[in-house]
């Protein structure tokens, strides 16, 4: 009977573990790099469109998002993005205390600006977080995820035929007595 390499098994599964770990790490720590956050912005009164965060180098199929919570009185203000075309994307209207969030995938490449407008006859003060997270980061996220029951699976069906292995050993031993 040929019995499969226990020691193999435990070895890949550690490693599937670590390797898991490493990514999700690095991934977590450039989606970081990749997030802006500006707090109590102010977004001066007067429906003028007010530029608030500009993302450079944007690549089609990046996951543009944004976060914003209103910490004044100001009863109205608009947000959303403005693309390289001049196109409104993830447009949202807040009262005061309101939180909003969007993401999306951009559509097209180049220089993506976040803008708010505020609609009322006094400041308004904001706590803003952005970001653009390429394609990979995402992929790699997902990739640390998916190697973490793996290796997780390995270990388990180790210890699985480990048992296994000294039940039937201990059955012999009875046998033979």
């Amino acid at each position: 009977m040929n019995l499969p390499n226990r020691r193999r098994m435990l070895e890949v599964g550690v490693s599937l573990i670590l390797v898991s770990v490493i990514v999700f790490s690095v991934s977590a720590y450039f989606i970081s790099q990749d997030t802006t956050t500006l707090a109590d912005q102010p977004i001066a009164a007067g429906s003028k469109q007010i530029e608030l965060a500009s993302v450079n180098g944007v690549s089609q199929g990046d996951d543009l998002e944004y976060s914003i919570t209103v910490t004044s009185t100001s009863p109205n203000v608009t947000v959303y993005w403005i693309s390289p075309l001049q196109s409104q994307f993830g447009n949202q209207t807040l009262i005061s205390g309101a939180t909003a969030s969007s993401v999306f995938i951009a559509p097209v490449s180049g220089n993506w600006t976040f803008v708010a407008v505020n609609h009322s006859n006094s400041t308004a003060n904001a706590t803003i977080t952005v970001g653009d997270i390429s394609y990979t980061l995402i992929y790699s996220v997902v990739f640390g995820f998916v190697l973490l029951p793996a290796g997780i699976a390995f270990i388990g069906l180790y210890f699985y035929i480990r048992r296994h292995e000294n039940a039937m050993r201990k059955l012999m031993e009875k046998e033979l007595r």
